[in-house]
């Protein structure tokens, strides 16, 4: 066979190869939305799209003796005595969380049906927008690597089958679309950084705002850019350094109204995430970390009553998956590649 011929093919497998990954990312984040436990936190989601706060919820709830299943299922759905308006308080009522995603899931739901799954489903969509926006980071990111293309396809094929990823595709929660504003932010930083341009900046100032109004801890990701900036600073970089300024500036003025919420509900705030400012020791922060990777495999029951079969299986497939890869490790025969892949993968596994 010819060395074209194998190039052609080699090709083909790739691309072959691609589009089995997709469409099982595909399946992955669409199946069984409606069977996995209705967690807490995407109650609260529910409660606060549906225009109740859960306080409302609580002294309602509270001074009933028994509370049938209609009744609980009424704070949870869009009906016509909580209107948008009402909602958008609700909102305000937890400002710890920035409100783009809620809003989205109202709007949603109006135009949808109220059921678990088409909830799950917004998230779900999210996860997939953000595997571009992944491809369009590594790009940016690997601009100078010969592998540039190749890795950009390879980091998209992660995102795509990651259970973390696909874990947090069903959930009624920001964090589908807090990934895809922070994807899109870190590409348009670097575009911008590269080619120092006005339209790439406001470009960037658009992708942060998003980012800001997805979740507050964005915040964090600005500030860092900004660091990174700082330690590269020379006489060329000043111009990138005060465009960056100025992109930051407006980002921050485009969300201060959301800052203003803060500001007059900041007692709220500190209430509603007091618990983080708990005393945590290391066996409950060792707890929490390896109930969270076992969550991310499976709808387990992590409770006293928890099943230890199930437990011992998970941990069975955490250290052979492990295992798999050490072994296949050494034939990976180019560096960078090998590196790369590594990077990656401790990144998004």
């Amino acid at each position: 066979m010819s060395y074209k011929k194998q190039f052609l093919r080699s090709s083909y497998n790739l691309r072959f190869s691609l589009l089995v990954i997709l469409l099982l990312g595909f399946l992955f984040r669409f199946t069984n939305l409606s069977s996995k436990v209705f967690w807490v936190d995407e109650v609260a989601t529910a409660v606060r799209v549906s225009g109740y706060t859960i306080p409302e919820v609580v002294d309602s709830l509270s001074a009933q003796d028994i509370v049938n299943r209609p009744a609980l299922m009424s704070f949870q759905t869009i009906n016509n005595d909580r209107t948008f308006s009402d909602s958008l308080n609700a909102f305000r009522q937890s400002p710890e969380h920035a409100p783009l995603y809620f809003i989205l899931t109202r709007f949603w739901m109006q135009w949808q049906d109220h059921s678990i799954a088409m909830m799950r489903s917004l998230s779900a969509i999210f996860s997939l927008c953000a595997l571009p926006c992944m491809y369009w980071l590594c790009y940016e990111l690997f601009e100078r690597s010969p592998f540039r293309k190749r890795t950009s396809w390879f980091a998209l094929g992660i995102m795509s089958l990651s259970p973390f990823y696909v874990a947090y595709a069903q959930e009624a929660r920001p964090y589908s679309l807090w990934t895809v504003s922070i994807l899109l932010a870190g590409a348009s930083f670097l575009r911008a950084k590269r080619l120092n341009k006005f339209s790439d900046w406001c470009l960037y100032s658009v992708c942060l705002v998003f980012s800001f109004y997805t979740s507050l801890l964005s915040i964090y990701l600005a500030i860092f850019q900004g660091l990174y900036l700082l330690i590269q600073v020379n006489q060329k970089n000043l111009e990138i350094l005060r465009n960056y300024l100025c992109s930051s500036i407006f980002s921050v003025a485009a969300f201060s109204p959301w800052i203003l919420v803060i500001i007059n509900h900041f007692d709220l705030l500190q209430d509603n995430t007091s618990w983080m400012r708990g005393n945590f020791n290391l066996a409950d922060i060792i707890a929490v970390y390896i109930g969270t990777d076992l969550l991310i495999l499976g709808d387990l029951p992590l409770s006293t009553d928890t099943n230890p079969i199930q437990i011992a299986i998970a941990l069975l497939v955490i250290v052979i998956v492990s295992l798999a890869g050490i072994k296949c490790y050494p034939r990976w025969q180019n560096k960078t590649l090998k590196l790369t892949c590594l990077g990656l993968a401790a990144c998004l596994l």
